[in-house]
């Protein structure tokens, strides 16, 4: 005990250097402690607000850096909104009920490990060089595209029945998954995901997509991996398949690259499982559910060009617009067509005539319009109608200072149009530029009946009458 208590002694007159050296003592200690709080540490949020507020965490003499911070624990247990958070942290734990927003990209390395039991939204991309868990109860949003590094960083779920009330732990991916230098993705029993662009990887090889019992994926687009050795792993041996993709499935065949033959489309999964479409549907910005099989110009004759198009699901659909254009890049609406099979997947054909296409080629696109008034457009299709050129009055009779003139062919320069009293009497020329013009009576015109010539350098002269009431 006497050496314990000699190491305890002070002296009651120190020297002058020691006073020093014990100064800087503290001051280092008390520097290291600032510095480990700033770029580490522990903190757990205690109020609503921003991420770079110290109002929002415990401690409050600072925030968690949102870049290259020390290793700690991280709780978020309150709505907090945060910028692009490059984390390389012990944890970060978002709880049940609230919801961390990264208004920016995300990304976690160094052995970061994030739980999510509440809500990640992430408005840009998300890179995973660490581990991402999605509980039960949590939910993942990211609007662009979600990048696995490595190693089987993303894990959706656990091997647990859903229960009753059901708790998913869901993904939803606007962008594309993609994997990167052999990343893995692993959902589980209790796991949804919906991911509304592709699904691929670099050729690297070795990515392994599992999808274990019970768990459930939707691609809408296509899933295409090009290295050797990958695999896509489905353990849903029966309906519900648990795997739908909408678009194409690639698996490169070398070096034991294989993809599981349990998989269905969309119209399976909408025909089949209607509990996980509802999810996949019910998402924000989900694509419009509509599958458009055929859209053509069906005739062409006097009539006008005739369109025909065929769907084979159409869900919580409203109605097509038909746009038509005479240069392939500026559309105008020229009639609509409501849905006719909304919330099936039965096949369903729809017919359009344009009955005053223009002389010469047609373009034609649709306008897809779902309930809640998201869009989206077809592929443009042309027509080459060949019909007699035609000048259209209207309203006539006419009760305005104007008629509105449209014509089916493209005016030459000099085309005009002068207006005749029925004495012959010229009241007025106007220049023709574009197919549909309306003509302001620069005199006004008295009730009666008036005559309009129509002139064109290359000989296509019309005359027609109009009245004015």
């Amino acid at each position: 005990m006497k050496p314990f208590a000699a190491a305890l002694t002070i002296r009651k007159n120190p020297s002058p250097f020691s006073l020093h050296t014990l100064f800087l003592l503290l001051a280092f200690m008390a520097f290291a402690q600032m510095a480990f709080s700033q770029s580490g540490g522990n903190y757990t949020s205690k109020a609503d607000g921003n991420w770079t507020s110290t109002s929002t965490w415990n401690p409050s003499s600072n925030f968690p850096a949102t870049t290259g911070s020390s290793y700690g624990a991280i709780v978020v247990q309150n709505n907090v909104t945060a910028p692009t958070l490059d984390l390389q942290i012990g944890s970060l734990t978002i709880s049940a009920g609230k919801t961390l927003t990264v208004n920016g990209n995300f990304s976690i390395s160094n052995g970061t490990t994030v739980n999510v039991s509440g809500t990640l939204h992430i408005t840009g991309n998300a890179t995973l060089n660490a581990t991402l868990n999605i509980l039960p109860g949590g939910k993942v949003v990211v609007d662009g595209s979600v990048t696995v590094v490595n190693s089987t960083y993303l894990n959706v779920g656990t091997n647990a029945a859903p229960g009753n009330p059901a708790k998913y732990a869901d993904l939803v991916i606007q962008g594309d998954l993609i994997s990167k230098s052999s990343g893995d993705i692993t959902v589980n029993q209790n796991g949804r995901v919906a991911i509304f662009g592709n699904v691929k990887n670099d050729n690297s090889g070795g990515t392994l997509i599992t999808i274990n019992n019970g768990g459930q994926v939707y691609v809408d687009k296509n899933v295409a991996l090009v290295g050797g050795g990958d695999k896509i792993v489905n353990n849903n041996t029966k309906n519900p398949w648990g795997l739908y993709v909408n678009g194409s499935t690639t698996v490169d065949g070398a070096n034991g690259s294989t993809a599981s033959s349990n998989n269905a489309n969309q119209a399976t999964l909408i025909a089949t499982n209607d509990p996980f479409w509802q999810w996949v549907n019910g998402n924000a910005n989900t694509p419009l559910p509509i599958k458009l099989a055929i859209f053509k110009v069906s005739s062409i004759d006097n009539s006008g060009i005739s369109l025909t198009w065929t769907t084979t699901t159409e869900i919580n659909f409203d109605k097509f617009i038909i746009e038509h254009s005479t240069n392939g890049i500026d559309f105008e609406s020229i009639g609509e067509q409501k849905s006719l099979a909304n919330n099936t997947s039965t096949i369903t054909t729809y017919t359009f005539i344009h009955t005053t296409p223009m002389v010469g080629r047609n373009y034609y696109r649709l306008k897809s319009v779902d309930l809640d008034t998201k869009y989206e457009y077809s592929a443009i299709i042309q027509g080459e109608y060949t019909g007699g050129k035609a000048i259209t009055l209207y309203p006539n009779p006419t009760a305005d200072r104007y008629i509105n003139l449209s014509i089916n062919f493209a005016p030459s320069e000099g085309d005009h149009v002068s207006i005749f009293d029925m004495y012959g009497t010229l009241l007025q020329q106007n220049t023709i530029t574009e197919l549909d013009n309306q003509i302001d009576f620069t005199n006004n015109l008295k009730p009666g009946t008036y005559i309009m010539k129509y002139t064109s350098t290359t000989g296509n002269n019309h005359i027609l009458r109009f009245v004015v009431r």
